[in-house]
């Protein structure tokens, strides 16, 4: 027969068959009835697996492990350090791996998704505690546990994003992107930052990510040859880029820095820098046309200017070329970022 007592604020459950005591504490009165029950039901069938390591190690320092070990070999290192945090400090951290169950998971994912966090959010966040318990059963010799993320279901992921730029956009954008120098008086209708205009030009361009354009050095461009060199890339592949010739020569126009890195400048002032350039040519718009059309600007990322660069270059590549030029490892992938217009389209037929 199973002792429940209370211990401080947690439970303590307490198995006592064939001389042998097994113990537990859990924060709920419930679920040390549940786990005393399946352990005396697996004791009098036989079955029954003293816990170890498992029953011990929290979340949370799994997490922590997972973080030293695991998470420095992956390219996406600190935004899956952000994840980290996150995870850690919600109350399913502090339980340990062993007494995590799938309903503790899928309560996991209804409370961040009543706090409004996208689908893709709540997939990775999953993602992540799945992979936890797979390493934690493969490399960390807790094969007596089991992952509670597969029985759970995984929030339905929205439609890709179709944004492309509309018409008169890319005009209006590199006008709120010119840089006219450092003592320009004309600053609120100009950037002060030189190196966004040409980065959204050679996005425009190239299809290339944010990340990779960032990460360009003046060594893996070849002008001549017209050929961008990508040593590394998120696929974790290099990747060599052909260049449209308003590409080079917006590469051609661009000061050289001492370190090497054709736009030395880092993804949050890049990211800042493009938002307010964003808002300045919402403003301007607005103000000039006599009857405005409010989808101009309207959430218009950058990344969406790597859709607007597939669906172009679309036009001069077959599907297999075009998606060596973008970095796609498969046609179902690159679907998703080829948005042609039905206009477009019509044209083709004659």
């Amino acid at each position: 027969m199973a002792a429940i007592r209370r211990r401080g604020s947690k439970w303590q459950a307490r198995v006592k068959r064939d001389g042998r005591s097994i113990e537990k504490s859990f924060l709920t009165k419930a679920d040390a009835l549940r786990w005393a029950r399946t352990v005396e039901a697996d004791i009098e069938r036989g079955v029954f697996r003293p816990r170890g390591e498992s029953s011990q190690m929290s979340l949370q320092a799994a997490l922590e492990r997972y973080g030293r070990e695991v998470t420095p070999q992956k390219r996406g290192a600190n935004i899956e350090y952000c994840r980290i945090r996150t995870l850690k400090a919600h109350p399913l951290a502090q339980r340990t791996l062993a007494s995590i169950r799938a309903s503790d998971v899928a309560a996991y994912r209804d409370e961040r998704k009543h706090a409004g966090k996208a689908a893709s959010t709540l997939a990775k966040e999953l993602g992540l505690v799945s992979s936890i318990f797979k390493i934690a059963i493969a490399e960390w010799g807790m094969d007596d546990l089991s992952n509670p993320v597969v029985g759970v279901k995984k929030p339905r992921q929205p439609h890709g994003r179709q944004r492309r730029l509309l018409p008169g956009e890319e005009e209006l954008l590199l006008q709120s992107f010119s840089y006219a120098g450092k003592n320009s008086t004309d600053r609120p209708k100009v950037s002060a930052n030189q190196w966004v205009h040409p980065i959204v030009i050679i996005a425009i361009e190239t299809a290339m990510r944010r990340g990779e354009i960032l990460s360009l050095r003046w060594e893996h461009i070849d002008l001549a040859k017209r050929v961008a060199h990508l040593p590394m890339t998120k696929n974790g592949t290099s990747r060599d880029v052909p260049l449209s010739l308003r590409a080079v020569q917006t590469f051609h126009s661009l000061p050289r820095s001492i370190d090497g890195r054709v736009f030395p400048i880092s993804a949050n002032a890049f990211k800042l820098s493009y938002q307010r350039g964003l808002k300045r040519a919402r403003r301007r718009y607005l103000e000039d046309a006599s009857t405005p059309d409010l989808n101009m600007f309207a959430d218009l990322r950058f990344h969406d200017l790597r859709h607007e660069a597939t669906s172009r270059l679309a036009s001069n590549f077959e599907a297999h070329e075009l998606a060596k030029v973008t970095g796609h490892k498969d046609l179902k992938m690159l679907l998703t970022y080829f948005h042609p217009r039905a206009e477009e389209l019509a044209r083709k037929l004659g």
